[in-house]
């Protein structure tokens, strides 16, 4: 999540390419599995390995824009990076909800979240029994550590074993279909939508902004305000995913 407005494109790219190579080297394995060029014409093999050498090098000059964006000085995660992923997932919020979330878990006060702020919100989070603990910022955490591949689902596959490692043995097929349904399918796929609302879950925003009380110790507090839906739009580059 951190500094994803600046990697946005760069992996929507690699997502895209990654999927033509895919089908590039099937082509190459089952030759009869003929591959089109862009005026409708089949490729010969020679054409398809071509495409694929061309491919196969977007790939690597993105993943290293990528890593060098990575290797930037601040570590944090800002509103921008925030903003800009959830209207990839098809869940765009306004600025002001995008740093309510940030707020919720921002300790010292920098309008980032830091390492060890994520941190601590993700182990609060998964400890939480109560449903008290905020959770927005959490949540979509958590579907971006599902969706593996990057193309805005999340399948049985890959939620199973998180799941596991969460749930343990005796309560994964019940987490399982609090996700997928009763009749469990492996080839079931959530949008992040989806995912929310299978998990009874709903990013909300307050109607007012939330003021902060100052103690007697001179620490900040935050106070309670009720709490408004949020709908969520549904509409983004991976809120159906790609294939």
């Amino acid at each position: 999540m951190c500094h994803y407005a600046a990697k946005s494109k760069h992996l929507h790219a690699v997502e895209s390419r990654s999927r033509r190579q895919a089908k590039l080297s099937s082509a190459l394995k089952r030759p009869e599995n003929k591959m089109i060029d862009k005026t409708g014409k089949p490729m010969t093999v020679v054409e398809v390995e071509e495409e694929l050498t061309v491919v196969t090098a977007e790939i690597a000059n993105y993943a290293a824009n990528i890593r060098k964006i990575e290797a930037k000085g601040n570590k944090k995660i800002s509103y921008k990076d925030i903003a800009e992923l959830l209207k990839d997932l098809g869940n765009p919020m306004s600025k002001e909800e995008v740093k309510e979330m940030i707020w919720e878990v921002d300790e010292d006060l920098d309008e980032h979240v830091s390492w060890d702020e994520f941190s601590t919100m993700y182990q609060r989070s998964v400890s939480d029994k109560t449903g008290l603990e905020p959770s927005a910022l959490y949540n979509v955490a958590q579907f971006m550590l599902y969706d593996k591949d990057f193309n805005g689902r999340v399948s049985m596959d890959e939620t199973m074993m998180m799941l596991y490692q969460r749930f343990g043995k005796m309560r994964l097929e019940q987490e399982l279909q609090k996700l997928f349904g009763a009749n469990l399918d492996a080839d079931g796929e959530l949008t992040f939508s989806e995912y929310l609302q299978a998990t009874e879950i709903q990013l909300v925003m307050p109607p007012e902004k939330k003021s902060r009380s100052v103690t007697p110790a001179g620490m900040t507090r935050k106070s309670n305000a009720t709490k408004s839906e949020n709908p969520f739009k549904g509409k983004g580059p991976r809120a159906k995913g790609r294939r």
